[in-house]
């Protein structure tokens, strides 16, 4: 099942089985296979970067023009601008205010809040438990907004 390239050379041609998978019984064979896989991960690669520069330039769009969402032409798709956070405890202003709230026990509330860094589930039951009182630390959890993106979502 080989042919002639313009080189001269035989090239393998590939057995597909029926299930899409196929099979290799040679090093060219495994050569080739690896050839195409590599041609087609480069031109996807193409794609995906074309891909990623088209939503970035969207995404930036719609944020800059307060736009949410936008219907997709001849497609029954929306696209929606989705703005994440990522959160954690500050452990400086934590500490600052866990000092402010309890000066006299404050070695012990830190040490029902954090291990070496502030322990989200720690916290949550030492509020639970009346330790410390959520507002009085609330100004040390902090929310950072990450970059916006477009999700593309099938209308209902």
């Amino acid at each position: 099942m080989a042919t002639k390239s313009k080189k001269g050379k035989k090239a393998t041609a590939l057995k597909r089985n029926k299930d899409g998978t196929y099979i290799i019984r040679t090093p060219e064979e495994a050569a080739t296979a690896i050839a195409k896989a590599v041609t087609i991960k480069e031109s996807i690669q193409d794609e995906i970067d074309e891909m990623e520069r088209l939503k970035w330039a969207s995404s930036s769009w719609m944020k800059e023009n307060d736009v949410i969402r936008l219907p997709l032409p001849g497609m029954k798709k929306k696209a929606t601008l989705v703005q994440r956070h990522s959160s954690a405890w500050d452990r400086d202003v934590l500490l600052k205010l866990v000092k402010k709230a309890k000066p006299k026990s404050w070695k012990k509330v830190w040490q029902a809040l954090t291990t070496r860094e502030p322990d989200r589930d720690k916290i949550q039951q030492a509020i639970k438990d009346g330790i410390i009182k959520a507002d009085s630390i609330s100004d040390a959890f902090i929310q950072k907004p990450q970059n916006v993106f477009v999700q593309v979502f099938d209308d209902d």
